[in-house]
């Protein structure tokens, strides 16, 4: 239950962290990262959904207040650092601390609460690839820029164009690059 609720924290406050990441993200024009952050910040909720049904479901009576220790980062910096602090928080759960999770969950015979983090995990594995390579191409000048052609697509028209770089304008409706959706190579 301990696990369960600490999971359920975290979830929680990745949730709310991210949001402010997604708010420097966009005062700093980059719309179309915002709205990456955005979906990684809807995935954080459902987890945290899922762990709080398996603490209800798993209680006869509602706890009500669950004690929990446990550390949660505060970190807040550019929108290049904030990625790369995403990154780790996710990194950490997805290699460390939800495998051991359902480990003990296994080793108790609670073998579907185990496969739920591992599934999360999963999960997880995708929000830090993509944390990172939104960081690295931040860091590297090469978010909206590469040596192969790519599709450059407004995510506010819809306008597309081929070539190694995104335009600065989007030619239809004028929106600026921030809005060109964002093509990574890590899978969300």
């Amino acid at each position: 239950l301990i696990n369960l609720a600490r999971s359920f924290a975290g979830e929680s406050q990745a949730r709310n962290r991210y949001t402010i990441y997604l708010e420097q993200a966009r005062a700093d024009g980059l719309e179309a990262m915002a709205r990456t952050i955005q979906l990684i910040a809807d995935n954080e909720l459902a987890h945290a959904r899922e762990f709080m049904e398996r603490i209800i479901a798993g209680v006869p009576v509602q706890p009500g207040n669950i004690m929990i220790d446990a550390g949660y980062p505060f970190e807040l910096g550019t929108t290049t650092d904030n990625m790369f602090f995403a990154a780790a928080g996710e990194n950490a759960e997805s290699s460390r601390i939800y495998p051991e999770f359902a480990k003990v969950a296994q080793q108790e015979g609670f073998e579907p609460i185990a496969q739920l983090w591992n599934m999360i995990s999963t999960v997880e594995r995708g929000h830090d690839a993509a944390f990172t390579e939104m960081g690295n191409r931040l860091r590297d000048g090469s978010l909206y820029r590469r040596d192969r052609p790519l599709v450059s697509k407004c995510s506010n028209c819809g306008f597309e164009r081929l070539g190694t770089e995104a335009w600065d304008t989007c030619p239809l409706c004028g929106y600026a690059q921030g809005w060109v959706e964002l093509n990574l190579d890590a899978r969300l």
